[in-house]
């Protein structure tokens, strides 16, 4: 939340770096979830504009696609409107961005001239792997159809861009030096004009993403939200020849589609993600997670994060999966390394270690880097002797890991827990304790995980899980960073405290993985 009086320059222009001021002030409402408009209480009329059409800009192999939703008039945008009510200052900060967005946009209204034009999807996709695994500006194309053709020529004169040509049938913009298009009633625009005219021909030809593909992941999880996204996962491992050979894992090979659906209501914000797959050749033993709607418990602390993860055991024989698809030589070096490690200290660990902690693993994490982590051995006298075995092998592997002058300390009379010590100071316990395996770098919460039983991950499922109070974990921001705004002390907790709990999870069969997360606000 910022302030009234603050500069709005770096932000939005942050949001104008994309071509033209016109459509990157369509951005820029959708960066700031349409309250601006819903304040306003203005909205534009729906053309029928279809979203089929407006991804064909997009290359059909994009790795990435985002629709949003631009109906200020809309449900979702009223629920918007009603979450961001529960926030102090909204009066405020709705005439800051106004004026913001005037300052920046010369000769256009932009309640008058800007927000009669939404109404249709705005649609934004990368156009090859390379650029969006960069993370850089230029990879991109997005359009938007208006819903009123004859008001986008209107601000396009007020705007005082210019014609550059045509190029597919569209008309060839330019505005300060970067150029954009207006396809009949879709402004379209790209990261240069190479790409740009690509777009168009692209779409000329029919050549582009199609509404049903960019759907095939939202089956399950609905495409009723302001936003939702597509995510090609095939296109982004592409990318690499390492990559590629992830395609050798059978779950992985059989992803079919990934979609996500962004979705507002008055006391929650909800981002749902589903990752499909093919259920044909496939086991449970295959997925990345164990299988089942049984959520594990989560060590629950103030203001700090409580995560919840079922099946170690098989999450681990996953990642090894990969890793030997796609480093096979540094796979086969690893092995060699870890039947050296099982021959010199007498253990096996995929039956003394992996199968023993396979149960409900609870941890908790705080944002200055606190973390502990239980979990209850299958039998914990023998996990007792097997941590006897490989304690004195910690700090060779500490040391091989680059970490110098590692010492351990063994449990003394009476203590249950030994200590790894670090030569700065830093220190991480761990041990059986009350039949509970724990490890931890603050000693002082060693005998709150090992005595206290986790909470349960209500109205969450999966074998992850995750839950973090909003309003403490803002709170706790403000204070390490607020420094740093112009928030006065005394101000900041009003600012959070619509705040409710932020929640996360993630369940897996074998047609695919849904995830969610949750964002709730207080009544």
């Amino acid at each position: 939340m910022v302030a009234a009086g603050d500069e709005p320059s770096f932000t939005l222009r942050r949001c104008m770096r994309p071509p033209v001021r016109l459509v990157a002030l369509l951005a820029c409402l959708l960066a700031v979830g349409g309250s601006v408009a819903a304040f306003a209480g203005c909205g534009g009329d729906e053309s029928g504009g279809t979203l089929d059409s407006t991804l064909g800009y997009l290359p059909k192999d994009t790795p990435f696609a985002l629709s949003v939703d631009t109906d200020v008039d809309g449900e979702q945008y009223q629920a918007l409107n009603a979450v961001f009510k529960k926030f102090p200052f909204g009066d405020v900060i709705k005439e800051f961005v106004l004026k913001a967005l005037a300052k920046e946009t010369t000769g256009v209204d932009f309640e008058k001239d800007v927000v009669p034009l939404l109404g249709n999807p705005f649609v934004v996709g990368a156009s090859d792997p390379q650029s969006f695994l960069s993370g850089g500006d230029a990879g991109f194309v997005a359009a938007i159809e208006v819903s009123d053709e004859d008001k986008l020529q209107d601000v396009l004169e007020k705007s005082g861009v210019t014609e550059k040509g045509e190029q597919a049938g569209a008309t060839i913009y330019d505005d300060s030096g970067t150029q954009f298009a207006v396809d009949g009633a879709t402004v379209v625009f790209a990261g240069d004009r190479e790409q740009l005219n690509q777009a168009l021909e692209r779409h000329d030809g029919g050549d582009g993403l199609d509404e049903d593909t960019f759907k095939s992941g939202l089956d399950e999880i609905g495409d009723d939200g302001i936003a939702q996204g597509y995510l090609n996962l095939e296109s982004l491992l592409s990318n690499s020849e390492s990559a590629r050979q992830a395609l050798k894992v059978k779950w992985i090979d059989a992803v079919e589609a990934i979609g996500l659906n962004a979705k507002v209501a008055e006391d929650t914000i909800t981002i749902d993600v589903r990752i499909k797959t093919d259920p044909d050749g496939l086991t449970d033993a295959d997925l990345p997670i164990a299988p089942g709607a049984d959520a594990p418990p989560i060590v629950d602390r103030p203001g700090e994060i409580g995560i919840g993860l079922r099946g170690l055991d098989q999450t681990v024989a996953f990642i090894e999966t990969v890793a030997q698809a796609v480093a096979p030589s540094d796979y086969g070096d690893y092995s060699a390394a870890k039947r050296q490690l099982e021959a010199r200290l007498d253990v096996d660990v995929e039956k003394d270690l992996l199968d023993q902690l396979s149960g409900d693993i609870s941890a908790s994490i705080s944002l200055d880097g606190d973390f502990g982590v239980r979990v209850e051995p299958k039998d914990p006298d023998a996990f007792e002797k097997t941590l006897e075995k490989i304690a004195p092998a910690l700090p060779t592997l500490a040391e091989a890991l680059g970490l110098d002058d590692v010492a351990l300390e063994r449990p003394k009379g009476g203590e249950d827990l030994y200590a790894l010590a670090a030569a700065d100071g830093t220190s991480i316990v761990f041990g059986v304790k009350n039949g509970v395996f724990v490890i931890t770098n603050d000693p002082g919460r060693a005998d709150d995980l090992a005595l206290d039983e986790p909470t349960a991950a209500t109205g969450q499922q999966g074998a992850v899980v995750a839950k973090v109070d909003a309003e403490r974990l803002a709170t706790t921001l403000l204070e390490e960073f607020g420094g740093s705004l112009p928030i006065p002390p005394e101000l900041r907790p009003v600012l959070v405290a619509p705040l409710g709990d932020l929640t996360g999870s993630l369940e897996a069969d074998t047609s695919g993985i849904t995830g969610q997360l949750k964002l709730t606000f207080d009544k």
